[in-house]
């Protein structure tokens, strides 16, 4: 998987565990998550990303459609084993951290995230709406993300 995300370049693409832990990046895809370089490997976690760092609402212009779509696809991907320490972890440090991710964890809501077109806005502030696939390979619990090239454009 990493020689694929590799391979797409100059197109941002990652790999994410069950727990939406960045197990692979190439440099675009670890750009999109503003300060994820500067985060420990270990720590690289997108729902936690999404759900606690401010700057993601500003990447993210659909931030709430993102997040909450993160959290249903956590609950998606781990549905066959809710009760896994880590996944129990996770949910009870973001349960702490974010009031949101408590809330929309409650509802329970199971969703596999597969294509859509976001808006993200730049570091230097322009917005680009690109549109993302996602690879799912079950049998590892893994899924690549790819984000195709995009368009300048102001929603």
């Amino acid at each position: 998987m990493a020689t694929l995300v590799e391979a797409v370049r100059p197109n941002p693409a990652y790999v994410l565990d069950r727990l939406s832990n960045m197990l692979a990046a190439n440099p675009e895809g670890l750009a999109l998550y503003d300060g994820f370089a500067d985060v420990s490997p270990r720590q690289r976690n997108t729902c936690r990303y999404l759900m606690t760092s401010p700057r993601a609402r500003e990447i993210f212009l659909e931030w709430e459609e993102i997040a909450r779509g993160a959290v249903a696809h956590l609950r998606a991907a781990n549905a066959d084993n809710l009760h896994d320490p880590g996944l129990q972890a996770l949910v009870a440090e973001l349960s702490e951290e974010s009031a949101l991710f408590e809330e929309w964890w409650s509802e329970h809501i199971v969703e596999r995230r597969r294509t859509s077109i976001k808006h993200i806005r730049a570091t230097d502030g322009d917005t680009i709406a690109r549109r993302y696939e996602v690879l799912h390979l079950p049998e590892e619990g893994l899924r690549m993300t790819l984000w195709l090239p995009g368009t300048s454009e102001v929603p």
